[in-house]
């Protein structure tokens, strides 16, 4: 990292900018204040996909990482925080002549920072252990945050309106196939690896490039 943060962009919570990643190796950092508390970051835009974000505090301590487009973090406490945006060698990629070492990016993307709010917790020392327990007590219009670490469960979405929010998919994986009430049930289900074990994906509830973790599997 570059410890100075040099060159950086002011963004505010609630803030949504563009930018341009020109070439790959190039670095936008973003400077924003902010209390304690849950924030999501999230990168749009048909550049986005093959980006990488990391959150870190102004004395260089991570807070989060993401090799997606979606990020949420717990900040510890009132501090200048940084995010760094930077190619991850994704689909976004735009090659040179096949066989020579790449040399062009093309990133345009647009960057988001929002307060995140979650109804239930999931994780180590969190309201829960596991996803199925949170989704037991889950009602219509619920978010369950499921922080860092590998879940293997059968999991059930049958509550219209649930949404199930990873911390990161590079970080927050399901090993385990996880069921609909129905097709027409509103249900979000965003940065999570799901590892179903099957050859291929069943029901897809969402997919949008960039979020290749959207998919919701009927078995």
């Amino acid at each position: 990292f570059n410890d100075s943060h040099e060159g950086s962009r002011e963004l505010a919570l609630g803030d949504t900018v563009t930018s341009h990643i020109w070439q790959s190796g190039d670095v936008d950092y973003y400077k924003f204040q902010a209390p304690a508390g849950l924030i999501a970051c999230h990168l749009e835009g048909s550049g986005a996909v093959g980006l990488t974000m990391r959150l870190e505090r102004g004395d260089g301590t991570v807070v989060g990482d993401s090799a997606g487009t979606w990020l949420v973090a717990d900040l510890p406490g009132q501090d200048t925080y940084f995010l760094r945006v930077q190619e991850g060698g994704g689909p976004g990629i735009v090659d040179g002549i096949k066989g020579e070492e790449r040399t062009e990016f093309d990133a345009r993307y647009a960057v988001s920072l929002r307060p995140f709010l979650a109804t239930h917790e999931v994780g180590q020392a969190k309201d829960y252990a596991k996803i199925g327990e949170a989704l037991e007590a889950a009602r219509p219009g619920a978010t369950i945050l499921v922080w860092p670490g590998t879940y293997r469960e059968l999991i059930f979405l049958i509550e219209d309106g649930v949404s199930l929010i990873g911390a990161s998919a590079y970080t927050t994986t399901i090993e385990g196939n996880i069921l609909v009430g129905n097709e027409t049930d509103r249900i979000q289900l965003r940065g999570f690896s799901i590892d179903s074990g099957a050859e291929r994906p069943g029901y897809v509830v969402e997919f949008t490039p960039g979020n290749p973790l959207v998919e919701v599997v009927s078995g």
